[in-house]
């Protein structure tokens, strides 16, 4: 029977934060220029480059030349940490998934900068943002309650899960590496065994990787009696 896992950040490693107080830019912006205590860019939708808009990703859209990670950490030592709608991830974490059938994405080369300038990390980095998602929820079988948004041409959403939610393995099947486009799966990567044994047989040592069954207990919402299930 296939395996299947889901892909989180080990928080008791060094340089791996609970909570990633960082902002992307497209250049580097000086400590005197941030608002005090605030290290996120602004978001006033006038002034927003097409690739920080989800609703904007595809083929043609370029992405910035180079991004910078601007940060208020000691130091950084992950190998795949969400942001903005994407995701953080180290070389070492890119030529794994590039070994493998994966989603289509696009990327930017990522330096890492305190807001001194100085860089805190010793790996290389990149930003990557799926255009490929993986369409796996099963709405026919699973036990929930969706919320029709079909007149703006997206996917349903889900509002609220109300027992188990099915996955369709076929799906899974076309790729070592996914990515599910839904309001609690698309923070993270999910994978099959063949990925799953790369990464624990590489020098990566920042991931963990559940099992995709155990998703919803992971993410502390067991109250209300979710499962996840690869039909």
């Amino acid at each position: 029977m296939e395996r299947f896992y889901f892909i989180t950040y080990d928080y008791s490693k060094s340089g791996v934060p609970a909570y990633l107080e960082a902002g992307l830019y497209d250049k580097f912006i000086n400590k005197e220029e941030y608002i005090k205590n605030t290290p996120l860019p602004s978001y006033d939708a006038k002034f927003t480059p097409e690739w920080r808009r989800t609703s904007m990703l595809n083929d043609s859209l370029q992405m910035p030349s180079k991004l910078y990670l601007i940060n208020k950490h000691r130091k950084i030592d992950f190998d795949i940490y969400a942001k903005e709608g994407g995701f953080i991830i180290s070389n070492d974490f890119k030529k794994i998934i590039d070994s493998f059938g994966h989603p289509k994405y696009i990327s930017s080369p990522l330096e890492i900068r305190t807001r001194e300038g100085v860089c805190n990390a010793n790996k290389e980095y990149w930003y990557i943002k799926i255009i490929e998602p993986s369409p796996c929820v099963d709405f026919t079988y699973s036990k929930v309650k969706i919320h029709d948004n079909t007149k703006m041409n997206v996917q349903p959403r889900i509002d609220e899960y109300l027992g188990e939610l099915y996955l369709k393995s076929d799906l899974f099947m076309s790729k070592d590496c996914f990515f599910i486009d839904n309001v609690y799966l698309n923070m993270y990567l999910f994978c099959n065994g063949d990925t799953y044994d790369k990464i624990m047989n590489s020098k990566i040592r920042t991931i963990k990787l559940l099992e995709i069954e155990t998703f919803f207990e992971y993410l502390n919402v067991t109250k209300r009696k979710i499962k996840l299930i690869v039909k």
